[in-house]
């Protein structure tokens, strides 16, 4: 009998490094081609696009494993789960190198947007203590692969809830049994 926590952990990392390598390169490129400024809609697009066609595809092959035994909508979710927590690893180190080196202008000005904002709603100035810590914080690559991580692990999982639906399959009752 096949050890199905064994290859649950290889199948996932191999779909969450695809994806997390795609998600990486793709912030890149896009940092590079100034999408983040003009075009950030296409950003988002393409880690929907890629996020939904990797959770099927990589779903559907992880189902097909489990033959007559069947794959529960469950076992569907928690194998997407783990998948994104590679991705997110890898699209995280995708996003600081993408941040500290492609797009650190713009990256500045949007923590510093990000923290006027966050004044505007607290209605006080936060002291200038405050602001570089948080300015530190949020150019941290701990955090910034993290929170990555983090995003990645949600947005997937959400994305999850509905593919499960079509790639779980049900147990194939023999007769006589």
């Amino acid at each position: 009998m096949e050890n199905y926590t064994k290859t649950h952990w290889k199948d996932a990392a191999q779909g969450g490094t695809s994806l997390g390598v795609a998600i990486a390169l793709f912030s890149i490129v896009a940092g590079a081609l100034g999408l983040y400024e003009r075009a950030p809609w296409v950003i988002s697009m393409f880690n929907f696009a890629a996020i939904a066609v990797t959770v099927y595809v990589f779903g559907q092959r992880r189902a097909a494993c489990y033959g007559e035994r069947g794959f529960s909508y469950g076992q569907s979710l928690a194998f997407i789960a783990s998948m994104m927590l590679f991705a997110g690893f890898l699209a995280g180190i995708g996003n600081f190198i993408t941040y500290r080196w492609v797009i650190t202008d713009y990256y500045a000005n949007y923590i510093e947007e990000y923290l006027d904002v966050f004044s505007a709603t607290m209605k006080t100035n936060l002291p200038e203590g405050w602001r570089a810590m948080m300015r530190a914080m949020m150019s941290n690559p701990v955090m910034i692969i993290f929170s990555t991580l983090f995003n990645i692990v949600i947005y997937g999982v959400f994305i999850g809830l509905v593919a499960s639906v079509f790639i779980k399959r049900p147990e194939i009752q023999k007769h006589g049994e």
